[in-house]
């Protein structure tokens, strides 16, 4: 169960404010890969790359809705009515899903160590790790591959931007590649698929991947075909394992 925190709500919509305004002309710069001078043969993979649950996001703007709502006062309101609405969402998206044991992050994890091995590496163990919310690593875990391959996810799931759009697939990410023993940063790039939600406030300079122009989207939940959506996600899956795996290439 989800519980909501007006004090911690208002101190994250004043935090997004003051960041809006300092960052609004600093785009995201990214770690290129260079493989000749990082010299790695085997990669570990570090698990829970993705988010516990599958997402359920309506992008609607709390901090715009609430400017006509109040200024900051309203929009806290309005965030707090838009996280109740969301774990409704998640919870209708979860028992649509459920019969059918889909485990995307598995599926993940299957499809980057097959890449990664058919483009050279070597060693794609999955690694446990301790990560604390959808934060990119603090430490490394004990590993004898040259590197960790560090997914954080911030988003993964079906999303819609506004009320009235479709649901799609939608996920944002940080990827890094760091060297065991120096946790030296090899690369780090921030990806997003369908607009999906990232880490980063100003998207400029991140990898922006819009769905296939043939994607299924749907105007509620409840109109979803299960079946069509798992196999939505596991393209976006396959999109996302292929852009990832590219990133390390010596291209």
């Amino acid at each position: 169960m989800t519980i909501h925190h007006p004090a911690r709500t208002l101190a994250a919509l004043l935090c997004a404010s003051a960041t809006l305004a300092a960052c609004a002309s600093n785009p995201y710069v990214p770690t290129l890969y260079d493989a000749d001078a990082a010299d790695i043969s085997s990669i570990a993979i570090a698990d829970d790359a993705l988010p516990d649950s599958i997402g359920a996001n309506e992008l609607a703007s709390a901090m715009g809705t609430g400017q006509a709502a109040g200024g900051l006062i309203g929009a806290l309101v309005v965030a707090s009515m838009e996280g109740i609405e969301t774990s409704n969402r998640k919870k209708a998206l979860a028992e649509l899903l459920e019969p059918h044991n889909f485990d995307p992050e598995a599926e993940f994890e299957k499809a980057l160590a097959t890449k990664l091995s058919n483009a050279g590496y070597s060693s794609l163990d999955v690694v446990e790790v301790e990560r604390k919310g959808r934060q990119p690593l603090k430490n490394l875990p004990s590993t004898e591959a040259d590197a960790v391959l560090d997914i954080a996810a911030t988003s993964f799931g079906m999303q819609k931007a506004v009320t009235g759009e479709e649901w799609r697939p939608a996920a944002g990410m940080t990827v890094r590649l760091l060297r065991s023993g120096t946790e030296d940063v090899l690369m780090e790039n921030v990806i997003s698929f369908n607009n999906g939600v990232v880490s980063e406030v100003n998207r400029e300079g991140i990898i922006e991947i819009a769905p296939d122009a043939d994607s299924v989207g749907y105007l509620k939940i409840k109109e979803m075909d299960a079946e069509i959506v798992i196999a939505e996600m596991r393209s976006m899956i396959d999109v996302l394992s292929d852009t990832v795996v590219s990133l390390l290439s010596d291209a």
